[in-house]
């Protein structure tokens, strides 16, 4: 019965492709390109299998799938989903998941060859075994068309049941052999594939501040420890699984050679059932031979007796090395599966180094990100430093011209100053010795003239006093005179007056004398006070006078010096305030270099802070180039041992994919072979039994003739 196959596609070329290569198998085509029209179709004439390409007109072909497996009368049908989208494979899988999923699902492009390997695992599809069915059909229905068309004997009684048994045995054998069914691909159960591990991405970290920055690691050296010792592991895993693919090939060539020589014990036996052809040959040729002369000799029934039992034990021993073959060639489908099996672990292996690489992959860009990073946070660090350092020549710059200003002006308010303060120290000296030499001077004349003033006060009062004792001097002589006079006057008179009158008399004379004393003294007291008196208004006028006169010339002279002092107070005063204001301006460049010194120790703190973080800043700068260049180091080690990996990888995929081309061919040959086989024992099964009909009618022709004789 051939197979109908409805196929959806809107590609016509890709369409008569398909249309072609299943006819040649004896299937029916129908093509659409409209999902509705498909349909309709489909619900009219269900067929056989359906081929639907998602890319239609008029409707989607996951919605006329959906329809299709929504449909009791078509949910059985086999349907394969074909589809030329980029992300088919995604599409797939999301449409694996639901209810009214398709039995298989196949990217285009695609050859003929797979597509028909894959439709033939879903309906039985012929490729070869009708023309041989065919032939062996012909060839049984030859054999015995002719030994039934032989001549009845003369006694047709016990005739008619043989025949009628041959011709139960001829229907049984055709009931047996009926369409011979195709032989099975041997499928290979291989290992599901491990899903893939997700990819964990760390999350890129928060960027620190500049100066966290600069203190903290760039990089974890556990971390690219760990790398490095995942990469060696992959290296040495790579290293065994080449080894593994290489002993996997030679097991391969190993298992080829055996097959070559099982294909020609096949040949072999092909050749031996040639044989047994040509003896079914010779046994037609008999019964032709026998039809004709009316009988069999006894001698050529035991001949070609003789020669069944020999193509027998041929055919036996056949049938021996036939079932070791297909034990050889089970052990090679176990060997075979073996090998996929190793090759399905190395292909593992390779997905777990794929992994590893991916893993690796991730880490050097992340150690690339963390190497960048850390070259921007250098390249800002030497921008920092660049810019400090200019910022520190421009201190250096300003506070060396602030100092050389400072100490300029300092210079010049210093010799400002000692010039100011010498000028007003000389003409101070010279006023103040112009000053004291005017004083000197006029108070050397003010004395002068006072010691000449007081000298002639002086004459003047001991002349006056001179005066005054000459005429006190000549009072008293006069008055002793008058004394002399009065007392030799007493005399004369005491004389005169006798005795009587001595004591009356001398005490006269005595008080007279007293009296005359107390009036000299006071008279000459008197006149001594009033010549004192006199002498002292004198003394004390021209005192005054010269006192005045004195004072008069001090106070000119004082006014003088006044003025004098004024002057010079004056000029003292500008002097001062002159002294004062390069005082304060020697007070105010003071401060200004106090100022200035503290502005410069200032900027020499920060100068010897920049100078410190500089270093800082250059040894870091050193540590990380250090730790770039580490970095670099580990980033070309990991670069070279993931091309290493990459070219292990890819002769690891090469190696595979000649194995599988070297497997699907061992496949493909082993399957012609055991299909061969299957068809050389069929044939020698209906040849043996042909024989055995054959010699059972000669046995029985014999024996009816030996009945009828």
């Amino acid at each position: 019965m051939s197979q109908r196959i409805l196929v959806f596609e809107k590609d016509s070329a890709f369409a008569e492709q398909l249309s072609a290569g299943f006819g040649q198998v004896g299937a029916s085509v129908s093509v659409v390109a409209d999902g509705k029209a498909g349909i309709a179709e489909a619900e009219a004439s269900p067929p056989t299998l359906i081929l639907l390409a998602i890319e239609l007109d008029g409707m989607n072909g996951f919605l006329v799938c959906k329809k299709i497996k929504k449909d009791p009368t078509l949910a059985e049908i086999p349907l394969v989903i074909l589809s030329s989208d980029a992300n088919a494979d995604e599409i797939f899988e999301q449409h694996k998941k639901l209810r009214t999923r398709a039995d298989e699902y196949v990217k285009k492009p695609v050859s003929f060859d797979a597509l028909f390997d894959i439709c033939a695992r879903l309906v039985p599809l012929d490729a070869g075994g009708e023309p041989l069915e065919e032939e062996v059909e012909a060839f049984t229905d030859d054999a015995f068309d002719s030994l039934l068309l032989e001549e009845e004997p003369a006694e047709p009684a016990p005739a008619p049941e043989p025949a009628g048994e041959f011709e139960d045995l001829l229907d049984s054998l055709e009931e047996d052999l009926g369409p011979e069914p195709e032989p099975e691909p041997i499928e290979i159960a291989a290992e599901p594939e491990p899903e893939p591990e997700p990819v964990v991405v760390e999350p890129e970290p928060t960027p620190e501040p500049v100066m966290a920055a600069l203190t903290a690691p760039v990089v974890d050296t556990a971390a690219v420890e760990a790398a490095e010792a995942r990469a060696r592991d992959a290296e040495e895993r790579a290293s065994d699984a080449e080894g593994r693919i290489r002993e996997a090939e030679a097991r391969a060539e190993a298992l080829q050679t055996r097959l070559s020589g099982l294909e020609g014990e096949l040949a072999t036996a092909q050749s031996q059932a040639n044989e047994a052809a040509v003896l079914k040959t010779e046994v037609a040729a008999l019964r032709e031979q026998a039809s004709k002369s009316g009988g069999v000799s006894s001698r050529d029934y035991l001949d070609l007796r003789e020669a069944l039992n020999s193509k027998d034990k041929e055919l036996l021993g056949l049938r021996d090395q036939i079932t070791s073959k297909e034990r050889q060639l089970l052990d090679l489908n176990d060997k075979s599966l073996a090998t996929e099996r190793k090759v399905a672990d190395y292909e593992d292996k390779v997905l777990g180094l794929e992994r590893e690489k991916v893993r690796a992959t991730e880490e050097i860009t992340a150690l690339r990100a963390d190497k960048e990073a850390a070259a921007k946070r250098s390249e800002d660090q030497k921008a920092r430093i660049e810019r400090a350092e200019a910022t520190a020549s421009k201190l250096e710059g300003d506070l060396e011209a602030a100092q050389a200003k400072a100490a300029q002006d300092l210079t010049e308010a210093r010799e400002a100053s000692a010039s100011a303060l010498a000028s007003l120290t000389e003409s101070k000296d010279a006023e103040f010795a112009m000053l004291r030499a005017t004083s000197a001077a006029q108070l050397e004349e003010a004395k002068n003239e006072a010691a000449a003033a007081l000298e002639a006060l002086r004459s003047e009062h001991t002349a006056a006093s001179e005066a005054l004792q000459a005429n006190h001097d000549e009072a008293l002589r006069s008055a002793q005179a008058a004394h002399d006079s009065a007392m030799s006057e007493a005399a004369a008179a005491a004389a005169a007056a006798a005795s009587a009158a001595e004591a009356a008399a001398n005490e006269a004379r005595e008080s007279a004398l007293a009296t005359l004393r107390g009036e000299l003294e006071t008279a000459m007291e008197q006149q001594a006070a009033a010549a004192a008196a006199e002498l002292e208004a004198r003394v004390a006028s021209e005192q005054e006078a010269g006192q005045s006169a004195k004072q008069a010339a001090l106070a000119a002279a004082e006014a003088e010096h006044s003025k004098q002092l004024a002057l010079v107070g004056r000029k003292l005063a500008d002097t001062e305030s002159k002294l004062a204001e390069a005082n304060t301006k020697g007070t105010e460049l003071s401060a200004r270099i106090a100022e200035l010194e503290e502005s410069l120790a200032s900027v020499n703190a920060r100068l010897a802070g920049t100078e410190a973080e500089r270093d800082q800043l250059t040894a870091e700068l050193a540590t990380r180039t250090a730790e770039r260049d580490e970095l670099d180091a580990q980033v070309a080690a990991h670069v070279s041992s993931i091309a290493a990996l990459e070219t292990q990888k890819a002769d690891a995929e090469a190696n595979i994919a000649t194995l599988t081309a070297e497997k699907a061919q061992l496949t493909e040959r082993l399957e012609r072979a055991n299909a061969k086989i299957e068809t050389d024992e069929q044939l020698l099964e209906r040849a043996r039994r042909a024989m055995a009909i054959g010699l059972g009618l000669l046995e029985d022709q014999k024996n009816n003739a030996i009945a009828a004789e």
